[in-house]
């Protein structure tokens, strides 16, 4: 897989709402320092639907998001289940933070009790304190073999990588 260009900005304790309200802001900001692209990743959280979410972003990202994938700058990926189940799909990693040699992620994460599993191996965390544990450690091929939506995902962040 081709990340070694890539570069993970991960806003800690930004939250959905406030990423999305500076979402235009970002967008010119990852063009004026010339990246090659600017992914947000969202999971649904309760929303019906990918464009209930897109409907809460500014006209300009929208507008961006319609664009056809090979033209685009801004993509929205939205993870079919809760972001958790992606960082749960990698054993090793999940291991290296947690302490816990015993781990193994099941076949299809996002069928998982991740709450529940999380919970055993972290105690009382946060979405963002797990995801900064996690983020050092976790290997993108590893977890994709793990979770369908995030194989979806690094095969998009694929296609990205080559086309640029």
């Amino acid at each position: 897989m081709g990340f070694s260009n890539l570069r993970v900005r991960h806003p800690s304790n930004e939250g959905t709402p406030n990423l999305i309200k500076r979402a235009s802001d970002r967008l010119n900001n990852f063009r004026n320092a010339r990246y090659e692209a600017g992914i947000i990743l969202l999971d649904a959280d309760r929303e019906p639907c990918v464009t209930a979410i897109r409907s809460k972003f500014s006209v300009e990202c929208r507008v961006e998001f319609q664009l056809g994938r090979d033209l685009r700058f801004l993509h929205l990926v939205v993870a079919k289940k809760k972001l958790e189940s992606w960082l749960l799909a990698d054993t090793d990693a999940v291991r290296q933070s947690s302490g816990n040699s015993y781990y193994s992620a099941v076949e299809e994460t996002s069928t998982a009790n991740y709450d529940h599993t999380i919970r055993e191996l972290y105690g009382d965390i946060s979405k963002v304190a797990l995801a900064g544990k996690l983020s050092s450690r976790f290997d993108p091929p590893r977890g994709s073999s793990n979770s369908e939506s995030f194989s979806y995902y690094t095969n998009l962040l694929n296609r990205l990588t080559q086309n640029h």
